[in-house]
């Protein structure tokens, strides 16, 4: 094959991996990027809240917010069900700490940033969202199943 030739085959090569990554993989929607970039300081990773878990740090508070068939059927260990409407808005009166660090656990990461938003509008400064959410908690030893979620007019602090 001449030289021309490989350089052909070569464009052509990149044109369909460029296809197949970019236009045959369905795209995520913008907002999942444009949250990941904006609050990308607000981020913990599974692994760092393990360690606080395991350490014994007290001086956080779990809030999971997916429905609460989900929280009921496994969430982390010390976590409070905390009911948040989707559409931006809490359900209920559930009052959270300022003194503490506010841990946002949902089922894929993307709802949590919606919280995350809020509170930090609120004023909130020491607040987190757990990366990829239950969908990134591979540490099963550290779920707790079965307890039934307060009520949402209960104060998890």
């Amino acid at each position: 094959m001449t030289e021309a030739g490989r350089i052909v085959v070569r464009y052509v090569y990149c044109a369909i991996v460029f296809f197949l990554l970019f236009a045959a993989v369905p795209a995520m929607p913008q907002d999942v990027w444009i949250n990941e970039i904006e609050f990308a300081p607000y981020i913990i990773m599974p692994e760092e809240l393990l360690y606080k878990i395991i350490g014994g740090e007290n001086d956080y508070l779990i809030i999971d917010i997916r429905p609460a068939e989900d929280y009921n059927s496994g969430h982390i260990k010390t976590a409070v069900h905390f009911l948040w409407n989707k559409n931006g808005g809490r359900q209920g009166s559930v009052g959270l700490p300022r003194d503490r660090e506010v841990i946002i656990v949902s089922r894929d990461g993307e709802e949590s940033f919606d919280l995350l938003r809020y509170l930090l509008q609120k004023g909130y400064s020491d607040v987190w969202v757990v990366e990829g959410g239950m969908q990134n908690w591979l540490y099963k030893e550290h779920l707790e199943i079965g307890r039934e979620s307060p009520e949402s007019g209960e104060s998890p602090g």
